[in-house]
């Protein structure tokens, strides 16, 4: 089976058939160069989804030339006994010549169909009563993220990138018991959770990293020198109770106390981690009637890498990255999400929107989770309106709902 498909610039339009109906060959039309390009991109995805068989092909047009686009859709069909057009991407004048061409040819078998990206709906455009492939697909992140022609950046090749967090029962346990926590005051967690991330820079227990062992000298005059004073009321005796901190001890002296395990101090130690984990976790408890996973992945700290070529940047060559707290996928839509537990820079919405438009194109739902958001009723009111003309949905006061209504909420963007 061949399937040509008029080229987009919208990656998923021009590789939905093929997730769905795993074809021998597609044929891409469209500019030499341009399609040349992508299908290279479209090579490294069909690798990362294990479709070994699919073979790209070029079908070179010149764009507004209508003669010259039928000439060349008259090659493919008197070539191909089985042609199955897409007609997700294309322009309008692509879809006047696939009109003639099916009006010419109709009799060689020609089929003719399109998707609804958005629902997973696959019309029947050749109206003969047989629909191509209604295969439900989905991505995974990372598989949508190598279709845009990126990669994630993993812990692996350069240190403090994308983590892969074990989820565990006994972790999500604590995470949810440190928003619990983290809700009752943003403000102080940020602040608490920042200064303890400083002090760890005078760890003397250096052979053991879950222990923190610290002169409370140096301490202080490190913090005064920030214009601040150390302050461990509000949370600490809670992670103590909680049993998030144990061994917590502190005199004129030293300050000491162990962390409960890797993944607990990397919470402590980052202000804004916990909102992201609450997030992915409250998406990752969403279910559907049969019980599956309403959402088909969630990551949480993707790090992109937007050529997909990962340097060690010790060659001169800087790469073009982005973090994002969150992405989840339903089916084959991306879902970013950017969660801020305190202020919000002005240029976060431009941030959150550049990278949804450039690695889910025009499909992509872009979402601000927030806590306080720690602006003016002036500046408020002009932050949601910009949000809104960029397509942002703003979920704020998170730290004030109860799980379920978290959930769906999120179930609902």
């Amino acid at each position: 089976m061949v399937v040509v498909e008029f080229f987009s610039d919208t990656p998923i339009d021009n590789m939905i058939s093929t997730l769905t109906g795993c074809p021998d060959k597609v044929i891409l039309v469209g500019q030499s160069k341009i399609i040349k390009r992508s299908g290279q991109n479209y090579k490294k995805f069909l690798a990362s989804i294990g479709n070994d068989r699919t073979e790209i092909d070029y079908c070179s047009i010149i764009p507004h030339d209508l003669g010259n686009i039928v000439k060349a859709l008259e090659k493919i069909v008197m070539e191909y006994s089985e042609c199955h057009f897409d007609l997700t991407g294309g322009d309008e004048l692509a879809m006047a010549a696939i009109g003639i061409i099916y009006e010419r040819f109709g009799g060689k078998g020609i089929k003719l169909h399109q998707y609804n990206i958005k629902t997973g709906a696959v019309y029947d455009c050749d109206m003969d009563g047989r629909v191509f492939s209604s295969e439900i697909p989905s991505l995974t992140v990372e598989q949508n993220i190598i279709l845009h022609g990126g990669s994630i950046v993993t812990d692996a090749q350069r240190s403090g990138s994308t983590y892969s967090w074990n989820f565990t029962e006994s972790f999500e346990k604590d995470v949810f018991a440190m928003w619990e926590i983290c809700r009752k005051n943003c403000a102080l967690w940020n602040y608490q959770v920042t200064m303890l991330s400083e002090i760890m820079t005078f760890n003397s227990a250096a052979d053991d990293e879950l222990q923190l062992c610290a002169n409370m000298a140096d301490v202080e005059v490190y913090l005064r020198t920030k214009g601040n004073s150390l302050n461990l009321d509000g949370i600490f005796d809670k992670l103590v109770e909680a049993g998030m901190l144990v061994g917590f001890g502190m005199d004129d002296e030293m300050l000491q106390f162990r962390f409960k395990d890797k993944q607990v101090k990397m919470c402590l130690t980052k202000a804004g981690t916990l909102l992201e984990l609450v997030t992915l976790l409250s998406a990752r408890r969403i279910t559907k009637e049969d019980g599956k996973p309403y959402f088909t992945d969630a990551r949480t700290g993707v790090m992109i890498d937007w050529d997909g070529i990962v340097h060690n940047n010790k060659d001169g060559n800087v790469d073009t990255e982005n973090e994002i707290d969150v992405i989840l996928m339903k089916g084959v839509v991306p879902i970013f999400i950017s969660c801020k537990n305190g202020k919000i820079p002005d240029d976060e919405l431009y941030k959150l929107n550049t990278v949804a438009e450039q690695f889910g194109s025009g499909y992509a739902k872009k979402v601000l989770v927030a806590a306080d958001m720690g602006k003016k009723a002036n500046s408020r009111k002009y932050f949601l309106e910009r949000a809104k003309d960029m397509g942002i949905q703003i979920i704020e006061n998170v730290h004030t709902m109860s799980p379920e209504k978290f959930e769906n909420i999120l179930k609902n963007i």
